[in-house]
């Protein structure tokens, strides 16, 4: 299966699968039953997104602190992704404040002083 397929199968079966059985119980026991199975269904699907969004939304105002809370379908892989990103460039981040304490350091034990000159003759460190 291909990322793009595990990541759209559950965000269309899911709703599928609920209308199906809303359209099994309109069948069974009515429309006025297969019409709240539906909308309950619906709603309960819009409210399992904005709960998973809301949560992807705390651990986006905090990502060093936290990690992200588990998550099924769709939000998994974003979920994982997000994070994979944040790690990503926290490691950067961290190799770059690395290079740049090793880059201090061998530039303190020079005897002479040192100037940089960046493009366009702009003093770019002393």
């Amino acid at each position: 299966m291909t990322p793009r397929s595990r990541f759209w199968v559950p965000v269309v079966l899911a709703p599928v699968l609920l209308w199906v059985v809303a359209l099994a119980l309109w069948h069974v026991f009515g429309a006025l039953v297969g019409l709240l199975a539906g909308l309950a269904s619906a709603t309960a699907w819009l409210g399992v997104h904005l709960y998973c969004l809301s949560r992807l939304r705390v651990w986006l105002s905090e990502p060093e602190r936290t990690r992200p809370s588990s998550a099924w379908g769709a939000w998994a892989e974003v979920y994982a992704r997000l994070y994979h990103i944040q790690q990503n460039e926290s490691r950067s981040r961290s190799e770059l404040a690395d290079g740049l304490a090793r880059f201090k350091q061998t530039v303190s034990l020079l005897p002479d002083g040192v100037v940089m000159i960046g493009g366009g003759l702009s003093l770019e460190w002393c």
